[in-house]
């Protein structure tokens, strides 16, 4: 008490002090009386409004020392919560329970013993409307993975049944093809009785459709594996400028799918013997390989000049041939995606590749050698392959007449159709069907010509000529060709 009463006499002699100092500070200044007068009535009420606010800080702070502070220390004031959630100071909520037994916040039952630490460094309100949404929308794209992932299975299962039944086809379609040529190999092609048999109409116009408005297909190619028919054919979008090829099915004979391959004209087509891989030779100095099934570019070869024709290995699948315009074939691995692996030796003049064949081994004939035929404008020749690993050819010339179109084979029986334009030499086009055979000695391979076809007197197109089975003898083959003369194509 003595040391409280000497506080509140010194705090009274400081306000004193304080007073008679600021009136002689404005005594000093000289100023008027009434100016003297009113500024001692504003000091003096801003030090009964500075006594009130000291008032007002000593209540709030009685007050604030009465409210709980919940402070986030392991004291015993720590922060806890009830069992209904509202969040109190540990002995701040003890006390209250000790007198009733209740949440102060919502009334609800409590007990001390349902008390529970609540260990955190910050407590906020925060709306988990968001969070709530987020979660919900995370759980639905969780299924919709789900679901996906099983959707995908299953067309994966599906997609792996569909290849082995493809695989079973194609090796029935291989035992077929054998069988059929074992049948065809005891049967020999009479040249004489196919001419003498009257003419019978075995094909009639089944559908006519337009591929292009405004012309400009050049190449038709057929894979009977994949029931597809393709067709070159400028791009029909102004926007995707360039020349591909139409895809038809031969179940329906309709149209589908345009692929965008080249940027100039294709000059030729040729299928692969098992995959669903299209060559294609062009204008833009390229040559591409390209998946039907997929409608994707897969490779593309550049080279020096215009690409006029090409043609697959028959015996080793890996390997095609390609024509340059320059009279160049080159040999390409599919494996080696850099460059050409060989050079076939120049023969004749340097004109353009218009055609190329490769004929393969076949147990018909009396020879066991494979290799391409090559027919430039004015030369055809038959490349005889070695059997080494380092590829080597041997030159045959045929004995034909050019200027040369086209060259066609029946792989089966092993003969193969020179189509020629007219010349000096011959006056009409000219279809001779040949085969390879061996000499006297069995070293060396001749070509033997067969049967030689007339038909028009004029050919200013480079018409392609197709030699074929007969699809009702097959001891007989067929010859379809173009002519200019009946406006149509013929057929023998």
């Amino acid at each position: 008490m003595p040391d409280r009463m000497l506080m509140q006499q010194m705090h009274k002699m400081m306000q004193s002090l304080w007073i008679l100092a600021i009136w002689n500070l404005h005594h000093l200044c000289q100023m008027n009386t009434w100016g003297m007068k009113a500024h001692h009535v504003t000091l003096l009420e801003k030090v009964g409004i500075s006594r009130l606010q000291r008032k007002k800080r000593l209540k709030l702070k009685q007050i604030h020392l009465q409210t709980c502070l919940l402070m986030m220390m392991g004291s015993e004031h720590r922060l806890v919560s009830l069992r209904c959630g509202h969040l109190f100071g540990r002995s701040c909520i003890t006390k209250w329970l000790k007198g009733n037994a209740r949440c102060p916040q919502c009334n609800a039952r409590a007990r001390k013993s349902e008390i529970r630490n609540i260990y955190a460094k910050a407590v906020k309100v925060v709306d988990s409307s968001e969070r709530d949404k987020a979660l919900l929308e995370l759980q639905l794209e969780r299924d919709l993975r789900k679901k996906a992932e099983m959707t995908a299975n299953q067309e994966r299962l599906k997609h792996m049944m569909s290849v082995q039944e493809c695989e079973r086809l194609k090796r029935e379609l291989m035992e077929a093809n054998k069988l059929l040529q074992e049948y065809r190999c005891g049967m020999k092609i009479d040249v004489s009785q196919s001419a003498a048999k009257p003419k019978v109409a075995i094909f009639a116009l089944e559908k006519s459709m337009e591929i292009a408005k405004h012309g400009g297909c050049r190449i038709v190619d057929v894979c009977d594996l994949l029931g597809m028919i393709l067709i070159s054919q400028p791009s029909i979008n102004e926007l995707f400028p360039g020349y591909g090829f139409r895809k038809i099915s031969t179940l329906d004979m309709k149209p589908s799918e345009f692929v965008l391959v080249h940027q100039k004209p294709i000059r030729d087509m040729a299928f692969h013997c098992h995959d669903g891989l299209v060559l294609t030779a062009s204008l833009d100095k390229s040559v591409k390989i390209t998946n039907v099934l997929t409608n994707s570019v897969v490779h593309t070869y550049p080279l020096d000049s215009d690409v006029w024709s090409c043609a697959w290995d028959l015996d080793e699948p890996t390997y095609f041939y390609a024509g340059l315009k320059t009279g160049d074939v080159y040999l390409f691995d599919i494996r080696m995606t850099s460059r050409y692996v060989h050079e076939l030796p120049r023969y004749g003049n340097r004109t353009p590749v218009v055609a190329l064949e490769y004929i393969k081994k076949s147990s018909c004939s009396s020879y066991s050698k494979s290799g391409p035929i090559v027919g430039t404008l004015s030369e055809c020749a038959f490349f005889q392959r070695s059997d080494h690993q380092v590829p080597d050819y041997k030159v045959i010339p045929l004995p034909t007449v050019g200027p040369y179109t086209s060259l066609s084979s029946e792989p089966i029986s092993g003969h193969f159709l020179v189509s020629s334009r007219p010349s000096p030499k011959q006056t009409r086009v000219t279809h001779t069907l040949c085969e390879l055979s061996v000499d006297q000695s069995g070293a060396d391979v001749v070509c033997n010509p067969i049967q030689t076809i007339q038909g028009g007197r004029s050919q200013l197109q480079l018409t392609r000529s197709k030699l074929l089975p007969h699809p009702d003898d097959p001891s007989s083959l067929l010859v379809c060709a173009g002519d200019e003369e009946a406006h149509g194509g013929k057929v023998w």
